[in-house]
């Protein structure tokens, strides 16, 4: 079946993961704890839905959950509700204040890979849809790139409870782009987050490898798998 839409992971993707490093490093300097164990809870969110867990509540109530667990104080007997409740209200505020509330300054100068936008324009004139799916808030990440008029939908993960690999982002994504997730080819640079996570929505997958050393290892799942946004165009002439 054709292609009708085409899905971007952002970071690694668009730009290199080893920028998105440097550019949190601030954080890490200036809290270090709390972004070890933000890191972790992410992870335990991650663990907890691959295995099947079904996640009901809000996003970032889980998180700080997750982050209480990761600190080996989760919320036991000694904890009446109420002091339960404002301990992690308390964390969610902390984590929203001290990471994410600086996200759009620190990412404000990111550089794009080479020829993204270039490859972003060839695909809008094949009459392809364009939307970015990340499990980070976006902010003005698509702004800094340069692709933002270009994108007909952004969305984060953490938007339908879950985070990649699960098949709920995807299809969130699909719904925001208006087409059916077998007509989506969604393109990351992570295999076990993004081309598994796409795959089990029913999509169809692009693996961006930046590095030979990656590109030899085998990938069953990924469709078409690339290094240069140069050459993507033509990679995808058979899907549409």
């Amino acid at each position: 079946m054709a292609i009708t839409a085409v899905g971007f992971d952002v970071d690694g993707t668009l730009y290199p993961e080893l920028t998105m490093y440097l550019h949190a490093f601030p954080l890490i300097i200036r809290s270090p704890l709390l972004m070890y164990h933000y890191g972790r809870a992410r992870k335990i969110l991650r663990q907890k839905s691959a295995g099947g867990e079904q996640i009901t509540g809000s996003f970032r109530t889980n998180q700080a959950s997750a982050f209480l667990e990761s600190r080996k104080a989760g919320i036991r007997g000694n904890y009446s509700a109420e002091c339960a409740e404002e301990l992690l209200e308390k964390i969610e505020k902390k984590i929203d204040a001290s990471i994410y509330a600086h996200w759009n300054r620190l990412f404000a100068d990111i550089k794009p890979y080479e020829d993204v936008r270039k490859a972003w324009l060839e695909l809008k004139g094949f009459g392809l849809s364009i939307g970015l799916l990340s499990d980070f808030p976006l902010g003005t990440k698509p702004e800094a790139l340069g692709v933002a008029d270009l994108a007909d939908a952004w969305c984060c993960s953490e938007e339908t409870g879950y985070l990649k690999p699960r098949p709920e982002p995807f299809r969130y994504l699909a719904g925001k782009l208006g087409c059916p997730p077998e007509n989506i080819l969604y393109i990351g640079n992570s295999y076990e987050k993004d081309i598994i996570g796409a795959h089990d929505a029913g999509m169809k997958t692009a693996l961006f490898a930046g590095s030979s050393m990656f590109r030899r290892r085998k990938y069953p799942l990924a469709d078409v798998v690339f290094s240069r946004y140069a050459s993507l165009s033509k990679l995808l002439t058979s899907y549409l």
